[in-house]
């Protein structure tokens, strides 16, 4: 039984998959299962993917027509026989300690859910970037390993929701009988919110681990605002289920924070229509509390778009390090000594 089942959908990404699955096969924990599904790729990288899999033993090509993200990471789940289970998409690319030092941790600790930092990779500047958001140390406890009910308001503010940054214990995530919601984007939504709520024990490993590329058309966000719904149809599972376990009154302030913060996210990248028709589901298929919460941060947010927009056009700044004056006049930057 391997270590570590790593699973990676694949679609569409012959000019990023090389780089992906280098990273993989040339990790430092070598005892692994690398499942690879191909979601009926109409370019070169099922033929890469058969490549690899003639010259390393460890991987294991599935094939199944188009169904999307949430179908081909069931299906490599239920092929899956590792402990532990490591999900990543095929235009990412990871440090080669990632599961090595992701698996001394959550092994250590005998944890369900181990997570790490990540940086992106800017498609736009060609260049990786460092970033302090992926992880929120303001709510994490200074524990080894914590729970929901060590922070149950914050739990799931955590880290970002994305699954690249978290190794999951298989018997926990198959004895809770977690699933992908088969839905064209946020199907990775319910089983990130429900893990993080049900686990025991969570635990930390502080290092930028995985390289996010951001700016691709071949990621899963490039797909964001044209199923805008699906995030309507993926907290409605979430709240269900939290409300089918008793534990509703205990989490719903961290539910509703997520929520609202993936909803803000998916409004920014829709059409005026979806933008109208998302407020419209928001308001008619959530709690009258949920709503109201989204409705003030929705006005804070256009405030900060609008603000940030004046700042372009009109502003005054001072930088005292460089010892600088910055005036910006109609979008005219000019610069003056002090």
């Amino acid at each position: 039984m391997p270590k570590v089942s790593v699973i990676i959908p694949v679609y569409n990404v012959e000019k990023y998959l090389r780089e992906c699955l280098d990273s993989v096969v040339n990790q430092t924990l070598k005892d692994l299962e690398i499942i690879l599904v191909d979601d009926g790729s109409t370019d070169s990288s099922l033929s890469i993917c058969q490549e690899y899999e003639q010259i390393d033993s460890r991987i294991k090509v599935l094939k199944q027509k188009n169904q999307g993200a949430g179908v081909a990471r069931n299906r490599g789940l239920d092929s899956a026989s590792g402990d532990y289970l490591y999900f990543l998409d095929s235009d990412d690319f990871i440090d080669l300690h990632n599961l090595e030092k992701m698996y001394s941790q959550i092994s250590k600790t005998d944890s369900d859910i181990c997570f790490c930092k990540n940086n992106i990779f800017n498609e736009n500047s060609n260049c990786i970037e460092n970033i302090d958001y992926s992880t929120n140390k303001e709510v994490i406890p200074n524990l080894e390993t914590f729970s929901r009910k060590d922070i149950p308001n914050d739990i799931l503010q955590i880290c970002v929701p994305n699954l690249f940054i978290k190794l999951y214990k298989t018997e926990f995530i198959r004895k809770n009988c977690l699933r992908f919601q088969e839905i064209k984007t946020c199907n990775d939504v319910y089983f990130n919110n429900i893990s993080l709520l049900l686990a025991d024990k969570i635990t930390y490993v502080d290092e930028d681990l995985i390289t996010y590329r951001q700016n691709s058309s071949t990621c899963l966000s490039a797909n964001r605002g044209k199923s805008s719904t699906c995030v309507i149809l993926a907290y409605e599972e979430v709240i269900k289920y939290i409300k089918s376990k008793n534990i509703w009154e205990e989490v719903k302030e961290t539910v509703y924070k997520k929520a609202i913060d993936n909803f803000l996210y998916e409004l920014v990248h829709c059409d005026k229509a979806q933008k109208i028709h998302l407020q419209k589901e928001i308001k008619k298929k959530f709690p009258i509390q949920l709503y109201k919460k989204f409705r003030d941060e929705l006005f804070y947010h256009n405030q900060y778009i609008y603000v940030s927009f004046i700042e372009k056009l009109f502003s005054v700044k001072k930088m005292y390090r460089k010892k600088k004056l910055i005036i910006t006049i109609l979008g005219i930057k000019l610069k003056f000594k002090i």
